[in-house]
């Protein structure tokens, strides 16, 4: 069962010998609706660097996602394949991606994976460089626009880097401790990053243990290759991982638990009513192209009482009640 929005827009035009200018805007903070649907999915890279991405799968999955109007979606890793070329190399491989997603109609909110900063040094500065205009309201001195959060009606949603230029895998507990400290006023929260909890200490780690808790509904990753969802620890905080939009196909890991798909692209598209969250997984089980068959539902009951939202005037940074719809044009137009 789900418990507890920026948005990136992404518009096509011509770019002269690239492919498409990509608009990201920053999610509405202010809205005020307890009732909308956000879309989650990651992992569209391909098998080699030629091409990066598989962009037929994750064209047709961004169509049949633009059917249900979610109000954005949460992308956490592993868009290209990167991993050890040439920041330049990198860039063209974002352009390639953000081509793909180019007829999304919603804000696309990133996290990036392993396939993104794996390369080592320079990959954050090609990261923010290409992707300018996500959230600033990160940890003091982390430019790299990877760690930041957004507010979409009665929710609070963080995104965690856990990939970093040294390969380490690992996250910025202080910060997203403070974060989770001043979101107690929502009735729901989502942590979203690419690595699952057993890459992050596992249950007995800070990082879950915290989630749990801040009480946290859902913790949403990619990384592994196929669809799962869990309740680590019975906690009543769900793991989902959606690595599920081209990537090649993984078989589940030994020991994995809880509900798993495999072999089957797809996406999660999280509907929120009040205090309930419902989460269904959408495949292609007909055969028609279409990622639209339900293969899987979840719904969470909140039961804690919000009685007013935490401002969050104490977070370092950009304050999220500032982010508004934004734009930003690629490199060189």
């Amino acid at each position: 069962m789900v418990r507890r929005t920026r948005r990136v827009w992404f518009f096509t035009l011509p770019l002269l010998l690239l492919a498409l200018w990509v608009g990201i805007f920053a999610g509405e903070s202010g809205a005020d609706s307890s009732s909308f649907r956000f879309a989650v999915v990651a992992d569209s890279r391909s098998k080699e660097n030629n091409p990066s991405v598989n962009s037929a799968v994750l064209r047709q999955l961004m169509n049949d996602m633009n059917a249900m109007n979610p109000a954005f979606c949460l992308f956490p890793g592993d868009l290209v394949y990167g991993d050890k070329v040439g920041n330049d190399a990198f860039k063209k491989q974002l352009q390639e991606w953000m081509a793909a997603t180019g007829e999304f109609r919603a804000p696309l909110y990133l996290t990036p994976g392993n396939h993104e900063f794996g390369g080592g040094a320079g990959r954050a500065d090609a990261w923010r460089e290409m992707l300018p205009k996500m959230p600033g309201n990160g940890p003091p001195g982390e430019e790299y626009k990877c760690s930041y959060y957004f507010d979409y009606g009665n929710c609070r949603f963080i995104s965690i880097l856990s990939d970093w230029e040294d390969r380490g895998v690992r996250v910025d507990q202080k910060w997203l401790d403070q974060t989770l400290d001043a979101s107690s006023g929502f009735q729901h929260i989502f942590v979203f990053s690419h690595h699952p909890i057993r890459d992050l200490g596992g249950v007995r780690g800070a990082f879950w243990k915290s989630l749990v808790t801040h009480h946290v509904d859902a913790y949403f990753c990619g990384h592994s290759h196929l669809y799962n969802r869990s309740e680590p620890g019975n906690s009543s905080t769900w793991q989902v991982i959606v690595g599920t939009a081209g990537a090649p196909n993984y078989p589940p890991s030994p020991g994995m638990t809880g509900t798993t798909i495999s072999n089957h692209y797809g996406f999660a598209m999280v509907d929120v009513e009040g205090p309930t969250v419902k989460l269904t997984f959408y495949g292609d089980t007909d055969g028609d192209g279409h990622y639209n068959d339900v293969m899987d539902s979840l719904v969470i009951v909140v039961p804690k009482v919000v009685e007013e939202r935490v401002p969050s005037g104490g977070l370092a940074g950009e304050p999220a009640a500032t982010v508004e719809k934004r734009g930003c044009l690629m490199p060189g137009l």
